[in-house]
């Protein structure tokens, strides 16, 4: 099997005419990424399925009837998209507060970043009160 083909048995879809890096870097054609099962190069009798998360050929058991993730991948990937949710500036009567959209960023369990947070809070709430008085000084000498 040639690093430009399919990893399906039989297949021999050339990955580079294809024009898509993603069936490259993952050795697998568009065809066999969507198929229900696979017969993989090497491996025999035994059926694979793409798993969409992992981003690889799986055993067929791996997966429940006919979903694409394999149970296995499913908390990994809840776990990244989690870690990835950026923090949210929020109002409350006026005053600014920063807080994270990651479940549990701001809890016990992290107190490093509960603290960064209330710091980042604090400075955001000086600023506001600077600007608020640069704003206030702006408008007396438009006046003058």
């Amino acid at each position: 099997m040639s690093a430009r083909c399919c990893q399906a048995e039989g297949c021999t879809e050339d990955l580079v005419a294809l024009g898509k890096p993603y069936f490259l870097k993952k050795k697998i054609c568009d065809q066999h990424m969507r198929a229900e099962e696979v017969h993989k190069a090497g491996c025999g009798d035994s059926l694979w399925r793409f798993c969409q998360q992992c981003g690889r050929l799986e055993p067929l058991s791996n997966f429940d009837g006919t979903k694409r993730n394999c149970p296995a991948a499913l908390p990994a990937a809840a776990a990244a998209a989690a870690a990835v949710l950026p923090a949210t500036v929020t109002y409350a009567m006026g005053q600014p507060r920063l807080t994270s959209n990651t479940p549990g960023c701001a809890s016990a369990c992290n107190p490093a970043a509960a603290d960064r947070l209330q710091a980042l809070t604090s400075q955001m709430a000086q600023m506001q009160a600077m600007l608020l008085q640069m704003q206030q000084s702006l408008e007396i000498a438009r006046r003058l």
